[in-house]
C-alpha cells in the first residue's frame, strides 16, 4: 500500500510539470512581466515564460496567469546577473561557506540563491517545468571579471540541478553579449539566440550561430510580441519519453 501511495504522489508530481515539444519550423512565444496587461489570445500556444520581473532577485507578478495561456506546454526562463562582491557577501555562507576574499565562491553563492529563490517563487505560483533557460544579457548587472560571472551562472545551474528533477538547462543570449559577459564560455549547453530581428526568415539564419558550442534550439524575433523559431529537427522534452529512454 505504501508503494502505491508513493507511486501516486510521484506521478502526481510529474503531471504537475509542463512538457514542451519543439519541432522543426515551429513557432514558440515568450512572455514575461511586460506582457501582464496584454491580450495574449493570438500568440503561439507553446511558450517560454519569465519567472522574474526583468532583473535577478525580482519576480513576475502575473506568472501564474501567463502560464495558463500555454495549457501546460511551456518552459521557464530566469534573469541572471552578478553585481559584485558586496552582493555576494549577503549569501556568504550558503550553499558554500565562503571566505570574504574568495570572490568566485561568493559569486557562486549569489547565483545559486538567485535560482533557488526563483524556483521557490515559481512553485508558489503552481508553476513547474523540466526546461529552464538562463537569460544572459548586458541589461542586467555584471562585473568586469568573467570568471566571477561564470561562477554566478554555474551556481544557478547547480541550484536547478539540485532542486528540479532532471532539468534541461540552456542559455538565452546574443553572441556579442555572451562573449562580453562570459569571455566566450564554451559550456556546450542548449542555445536560444536573441537576434533583435523582426521576421522569422531572417531569425532562422541564426540557427547556425552557436555561441557556446552547444546546439541552437531557438532563435528569437519580435513583432508585436516575442516569437521564436525552432531550429530542431525533432526534440521532445516529455518526462515519460525521457525516462523510458525511447
Amino acid at each position: 500500500m505504501k508503494i502505491i501511495i508513493l507511486l501516486f504522489i510521484f506521478l502526481s508530481l510529474i503531471l504537475s510539470f509542463s512538457s514542451v515539444v519543439y519541432a522543426d519550423n515551429q513557432i514558440i512565444s515568450d512572455v514575461s512581466w511586460p506582457n501582464c496587461k496584454a491580450n495574449l489570445s493570438n500568440i503561439a500556444k507553446i511558450g517560454i515564460v519569465g519567472v522574474n520581473g526583468g532583473l535577478d532577485y525580482s519576480y513576475n507578478s502575473c506568472l501564474f496567469n501567463e502560464i495558463q495561456v500555454f495549457h501546460n506546454s511551456y518552459a521557464l526562463y530566469l534573469n541572471t546577473g552578478y553585481p559584485g562582491n558586496n552582493y555576494g557577501l549577503k549569501y556568504q555562507h550558503y550553499p558554500k561557506n565562503c571566505r570574504v576574499n574568495n570572490y568566485l565562491c561568493l559569486a557562486y553563492n549569489y547565483g545559486y540563491n538567485d535560482a533557488l529563490k526563483s524556483i521557490k517563487y515559481a512553485s508558489s505560483q503552481d508553476t513547474h517545468s523540466f526546461v529552464w533557460w538562463l537569460d544572459v544579457e548586458t541589461d542586467n548587472s555584471w562585473t568586469n571579471n568573467y570568471q566571477e560571472n561564470r561562477a554566478s551562472l554555474q551556481g544557478m545551474i547547480n541550484a536547478l540541478k539540485k532542486h528540479i528533477f532532471m532539468p534541461t538547462i540552456g542559455f538565452y543570449s546574443y553572441p556579442a553579449q555572451w562573449i562580453l559577459i562570459t569571455k566566450n564560455w564554451q559550456n556546450h549547453s542548449p542555445i536560444w539566440v536573441a537576434t533583435a530581428l523582426t521576421n522569422k526568415k531572417e531569425a532562422s539564419a541564426y540557427c547556425n550561430d552557436s555561441f557556446n558550442s552547444g546546439f541552437v534550439w531557438l532563435t528569437q524575433y519580435t513583432t508585436k510580441f516575442d516569437f521564436n523559431y525552432s531550429c530542431l529537427p525533432k526534440k521532445i522534452y516529455d518526462f515519460k519519453i525521457r525516462i523510458s529512454g525511447k
